[in-house]
């Protein structure tokens, strides 16, 4: 199974997790597989992995075109989305399902107690099979 961890700020992850925030909206063209469990690292101040979702899909397309299809999920404003999405050409949302919190959030003190070295993603990362960071979140749902 394709497993990946993406940072979000913690309002955002809120609103996830409370299903206002259905998908997930990045200025980069996002390479992930439909299926792909994402798990959800919640910034600073929270600094922990406190949920998970399925990739559904992942759309690319304008700006204009992103707002004028996913303005409702993506649970912000549209202000706030053209001083984000600024003047790219394209942009990318992940829609996700099956979204839930984790039993215990996996706290960026204690992986890096666990596992050392450890920085959250900017974009997201991707778990390999053997990736410690991996086995210390099986435990985690």
């Amino acid at each position: 199974m394709n497993e990946i961890i993406i940072s979000i700020k913690p309002n955002f992850v809120d609103k996830i997790l409370c299903g206002e925030k259905t998908v997930e909206l990045r200025t980069r063209r996002a390479n992930i597989q439909p299926g792909t469990k994402m798990w959800i690292y919640s910034t600073l101040p929270r600094g922990e992995i406190c949920a998970f979702a399925s990739v559904e899909y992942v759309y690319t397309d304008t700006p204009e075109s992103i707002w004028a299809q996913y303005s409702e999920e993506i649970a912000i404003t549209e202000k706030e989305f053209w001083e984000y999405v600024g003047d790219r050409d394209a942009v990318s949302v992940i829609k996700m399902s099956q979204v839930d919190s984790v039993k215990s959030g996996v706290t960026l003190k204690k992986i890096k107690d666990k596992i050392g070295s450890f920085n959250p993603p900017q974009f997201f990362m991707r778990l390999t099979n053997n990736s410690p960071i991996r086995s210390l979140l099986q435990y985690a749902v």
